[in-house]
């Protein structure tokens, strides 16, 4: 959808046409990242100062054609948004996403799904990609039964919780 692609995603555009704007994933979709990230502190045991979100924008080397149209050279065909739990001043857990037409800037041709990294002794890496089963001849990707799965999942978890209000774990942002 040409529209989604390069109006509401924004890629193909340059970062002067995207600067300020209060529209774009990165902004509408803040509450939940951040939300993730304060999640897992508190799961850690970590109190954080803040989240500070951290985005970079990547432009295309080349005219890239997609079945939506073209990315010009020099507009935007990758974002990196990220957010980072600050704890005593330091970054000390970072969700970065990647959207990107072109691997130009990524560390791989082929990146997995989804990737964690701690650093500690021992350091750990694990990558995951998702797979439908065999017998699924569907048009549906893995990644939707895992978002979907984990929403199903969530269910008796809520329904054992006991009655009144629950709010997320909430850490006040640093542009406040």
């Amino acid at each position: 959808d040409p529209e989604y692609l390069f109006g509401v995603l924004g890629f193909g555009q340059t970062p002067a046409q995207l600067e300020g704007r209060t529209d774009g994933p990165d902004v509408a979709l803040h509450g939940m990242f951040a939300e993730v990230v304060a999640a897992t502190a508190q799961h850690l045991g970590l109190a954080l100062d803040t989240i500070e979100p951290d985005h970079v924008l990547h432009l295309a080397e080349r005219d890239l054609e997609v079945k939506a149209g073209t990315v010009a050279a020099g507009t935007v065909s990758h974002f990196n948004w990220r957010w980072h739990g600050v704890s005593d001043g330091a970054r000390r857990i970072t969700l970065s996403i990647h959207w990107y037409l072109e691997t130009t800037h990524l560390d791989t041709d082929e990146p997995p799904l989804w990737e964690l990294h701690l650093t500690g002794h021992p350091g750990v890496r694990v990558d995951v990609e998702l797979e439908k089963h065999p017998d699924d001849t569907s048009r549906m990707p893995a990644e939707p039964y895992a978002v979907g799965a984990s929403v199903v999942n969530a269910v008796p978890w809520v329904v054992a919780v006991a009655p009144g209000l629950h709010v997320r774990p909430v850490v006040t942002p640093s542009w406040t």
